[in-house]
């Protein structure tokens, strides 16, 4: 006669689901998300509580690192970034948008982290200038003056899966330099540029994030305008088990602001 008893370790593999389904459903009732993301499921393979637990991503966190909107030279983590706008040699490659005044140079899109690395982009046209729209526009950015310091912001991401275990954390930086006239008419923009730096991926998960620019407009007038230029921040989070996919936007203007929405 088979005995109807349980044995120690089925109790204590019953006890361990218990308190992993009940942390669980306290996280969903005290952690909201505060950025919208997608998941899509990459395959059919059956996977246990506990690894489904952990490829899960509960949340997406953004909170600005309120300290580094300062000037580029005086941050010692931002070298990307420093004296490129003063480099004789500096190409603003080929003109990529236009508007009423306006012309947007530089690369429309480009990489900031592949397979959880940082991708240095050294060269000055992976970025975005936003210029006057002149005759003179193989020369027009030598003949401005009244540049501001390169200034930068910067923010922290952090994925957390169902055990509020960080697995992904990382830092993206926005710098740009604003304030140029050109024949003292006018508030434009160079350089915008979006990079990332400490980068924390855990065994597991992939990150990859690309940027774009979306748009540029002109909030001044047509006499003295004030170039802004919108771009989009794109991240990729993948593991065996999920893709999560999530995206933000940012306006930057040329007298210096910077929103994100």
């Amino acid at each position: 006669m088979k005995s109807k008893t349980m044995s120690f370790q089925q109790l204590e593999n019953i006890s361990t689901i218990c308190l992993i389904l009940l942390f669980t459903f306290n996280l969903q009732a005290t952690e909201p998300k505060s950025l919208k993301f997608v998941e899509r499921i990459n395959n059919n393979t059956q996977f246990s509580l506990f690894e489904s637990s952990y490829y899960t991503i509960k949340s997406i966190s953004v909170n600005e690192i309120t300290s580094s909107n300062t000037v580029v030279e005086k941050s010692n983590d931002n070298k990307i970034f420093v004296s490129m706008l003063w480099d004789e040699k500096i190409k603003l490659g080929e003109i990529i948008m236009q508007a009423n005044k306006l012309l947007a140079f530089g690369q429309k899109v480009w990489q900031i982290i592949k397979a959880g690395k940082p991708v240095v982009n050294t060269n000055f046209m992976a970025s975005i200038s936003v210029l006057p729209r002149t005759e003179k526009k193989d020369t027009v950015f030598y003949e401005m003056e009244n540049w501001k310091m390169p200034k930068v912001k910067k923010y922290r991401v952090v994925f957390k899966n169902l055990f509020g275990s960080s697995v992904i954390d990382f830092v993206y930086n926005v710098a740009f330099q604003y304030g140029g006239s050109f024949e003292g008419k006018g508030s434009y923009i160079a350089g915008v540029t979006l990079y990332a730096s400490n980068i924390n991926v855990s065994w597991g998960f992939k990150l990859n994030s690309n940027s774009q620019l979306i748009n540029i407009s002109n909030m001044g007038s047509l006499d003295n305008p004030t170039a802004t230029a919108t771009l989009k921040l794109d991240y990729q989070a993948e593991s065996i088990m999920k893709t999560i996919s999530a995206s933000e936007t940012f306006f930057i203007s040329g007298n210096g602001k910077v929103v994100k929405y």
